[in-house]
């Protein structure tokens, strides 16, 4: 329990520390885990209003009139494009890298 505690504590989440020995281990972690939630529907929300400015300020200047109208979601896609890198994969890139970098200098 004392594991816990601390790092919900560590968290910074609750006002005041004492309260987190008043509740159980699941009401721990049921408020963290909403307060996570509720920090990603705000950021949403801000990407959403910051894309729609985007997708605005881009549509009002189009040069010609079959040139694609953005939306808000393409300044900032819903799921992860990327793929999960293999790490020897990073590995070489940064060898790679480093090898370029050293021959340069």
């Amino acid at each position: 329990m004392h594991e816990i505690a601390e790092e919900a504590i560590g968290t910074g989440i609750f006002q005041n520390p004492l309260t987190v020995y008043d509740l159980t281990p699941a009401e721990v972690i049921a408020t963290i885990k909403g307060v996570n939630d509720r920090e990603k529907q705000l950021q949403k929300a801000e990407n959403v209003r910051v894309g729609t400015l985007c997708a605005c300020i881009y549509n009002q200047n189009r040069r010609k009139r079959n040139d694609k109208i953005w939306k808000w979601s393409d300044f900032f896609p819903e799921k992860d494009l990327r793929e999960p890198a293999d790490p020897d994969e990073l590995k070489d890139k940064c060898l790679k890298f480093m090898r370029g970098y050293n021959n340069g200098a």
